[in-house]
């Protein structure tokens, strides 16, 4: 199972999230990619022998003071669970059993299969996917995040001094950047990222991000690992899910390669309405974008 980064670009350098003052930043290095693989190679080093890890993680975003409990399950050799949040009436959960990929809602009829391989990134819970599962360093910066430029630097998150691995992306969002927080024991502690958001240009219909200037919508998302627990005890069946007999499938089996696509229409940020059936016979790229 390849389990890859979002090529979706991302975002600057974050502040000390402690009251005390921040270590001084060192000057910005431009050709850190070795250190930033050792770093990572120390954390898949720490895990190798277990079996299991379990990541409690606070999701914020800029502009919204709520911070979104999530949780991350893995299991050797290839099951993912993803709980938003942990519980409740509303959660959200996502599971890759190692034949299928499946999303269900609690309190919901309804599931989304994704045949054949798991429909996940890391851009929910930052590289530990890709790292837990072993994907080569290598693999990680030059070709799923699409790393053009690679940066390490030093800063205190609480009290605990951190190595920040920090990357540019050129992939589908340009201009923007993420940043991997791992403190002393090579126990990743934060992951934090922004972009910059597409959308159709009225003058060519093409979709390009928007232009950068001091009014330039940005995206900005930071994930806090609270607690990480290798090897916890986790049952098979948190890896598993079969619908119920009268529950809806809610199309991911519709998209398969191949499926003519269905007619629908959007409309363009000048008011013009577009419909898919004027782009018959042209390749025609749909980018789906959310701030949550």
């Amino acid at each position: 199972m390849r389990l890859t980064f979002t090529r979706i670009c991302l975002a600057l350098a974050l502040a000390s999230c402690s009251g005390r003052p921040a270590a001084p930043p060192e000057p910005r290095r431009t050709n850190d990619t070795a250190r930033a693989k050792e770093l990572m190679r120390a954390v898949q080093s720490a895990w190798r022998d277990a079996e299991t890890l379990s990541v409690e993680m606070e999701e914020s975003y800029a502009g919204h003071p709520e911070r979104d409990r999530k949780r991350l399950l893995l299991k050797r050799p290839d099951r993912v669970r993803w709980d938003d949040p942990p519980e409740g009436k509303e959660s959200n959960h996502y599971v890759f059993d190692g034949r299928n990929g499946w999303g269900f809602f609690d309190g919901k009829n309804s599931y989304t299969k994704h045949p054949g391989e798991a429909a996940w990134t890391d851009y929910d819970a930052g590289p530990l996917v890709s790292l837990f599962f072993q994907m080569d360093p290598d693999e990680i910066l030059e070709e799923s995040m699409m790393a053009d430029e690679v940066a390490i630097r030093h800063d205190l998150l609480g009290e605990e001094l951190c190595e920040i691995i920090r990357w540019k992306c050129p992939g589908l969002a340009r201009n923007g950047e993420a940043e991997l927080w791992i403190d002393s024991t090579s126990r990743p502690r934060r992951f934090y990222l922004a972009q910059t958001p597409y959308g159709m240009d009225p003058t060519d219909g093409q979709i390009k991000p928007f232009p950068q200037g001091r009014d330039s919508p940005r995206f900005f998302k930071t994930v806090d690992y609270v607690a990480i627990e290798r090897s916890k005890p986790l049952s098979d069946d948190l890896f598993a899910f079969t619908p119920p007999p009268d529950a809806e499938n809610k199309g991911a089996d519709l998209l398969a390669a191949g499926t003519l696509a269905p007619v629908f229409e959007a409309v363009r940020l000048d008011g013009q309405v577009v419909r898919l059936s004027e782009f018959r016979g042209r390749p025609v790229l749909l980018n789906f974008w959310s701030a949550g």
